[in-house]
């Protein structure tokens, strides 16, 4: 084991492509350090999850199925009240006293970054790498991690000199994906069902995964061959008593940017209807 690893946390709610982007980021950025997946119980300056723990957990494994190097950690549930990351690095901490921890965030986190939980300690506990988020700036925004004891390094390679106290900014180009876009197009997709016209014979139409693009693609045939287009995939939707637009306009909410593995979970549990 490495001494030194990735800790990504978040609602995950559900995990999505701009998750794994970020995964597939810091595992080019140094695939020998291992990137800890924490998944938040009870988020502190967020409202509560609509999925489950226990689903979220089970979305980020089928997303990560084919991942090396990876830890899903659940340690967060175990705990009562607010889940804090200062908490779970000091846990962290005591358990791998050798360890340096890289908390990994989003620049679109740091103007709150003061409001968290103990943020005066996090410099003591960790470094930080920051990755840019849409409509946000690290360079504006840095001197929030300044005024918290934290000091900007030009290299990765930096965070293994020292224990903790670094920040590296990490420009990736990230993908414009939320969990709260998912979770309303699923929504929005149970609003086009109650709104349509129901019909007497059932359509099953499939979703098709464009692995290359990391990426869905949903075919945009009309109505008419929306089943025939669709139904090749082996994995399938089944839209039952829908006439045939209400089922293209459902196919087209459901083209998210998540795994085909979560979304067909998400159906399958009802999650975000």
């Amino acid at each position: 084991m490495s001494d030194i690893e990735f800790i990504f946390g978040g609602s995950f709610d559900p995990i999505h492509f701009g998750h794994l982007h970020i995964i597939d980021s810091l595992q080019d950025l140094n695939s020998s350090w291992p990137v800890r997946i924490l998944p938040c119980s009870v988020p502190a300056l967020k409202k509560r999850t609509s999925a489950s723990f226990v689903q979220r957990v089970e979305m980020i494994q089928l997303a990560l199925k084919d991942y090396n190097n990876v830890i899903v950690d659940r340690r967060e549930s175990h705990r009562t009240g607010k889940s804090y990351s200062y908490d779970t690095l000091r846990e962290l901490a005591q358990e791998y006293p050798g360890r340096r921890f890289v908390l990994v965030i989003g620049s679109d986190n740091l103007e709150m970054i003061g409001q968290w939980y103990q943020a005066e300690q996090l410099a003591k506990c960790c470094h930080l790498v920051v990755v840019d988020r849409p409509d946000t700036s690290v360079e504006q925004q840095q001197a929030h991690l300044i005024d918290l004891g934290f000091r900007a390094v030009t290299s990765h390679l930096e965070l293994a000199e020292v224990k903790s106290g670094l920040f590296y900014h990490y420009k990736i180009i990230e993908r414009d994906t939320s969990s709260t876009a998912i979770r309303d197009s699923f929504r929005g997709s149970r609003i086009e069902s109650d709104a349509g016209d129901v019909g007497s014979q059932n359509d099953s139409c499939t979703q098709n995964e464009t692995r290359n693009q990391n990426s869905l693609t949903v075919s945009n045939a009309g109505s008419e061959n929306c089943a025939n287009g669709l139904a090749k995939h082996s994995q399938n939707i089944a839209l039952t008593s829908l006439d045939n637009k209400t089922a293209s306009q459902i196919i087209d909410a459901l083209n998210i940017d998540t795994p085909v593995a979560v979304k067909d979970y998400i159906i399958n549990h009802s999650i975000y209807t």
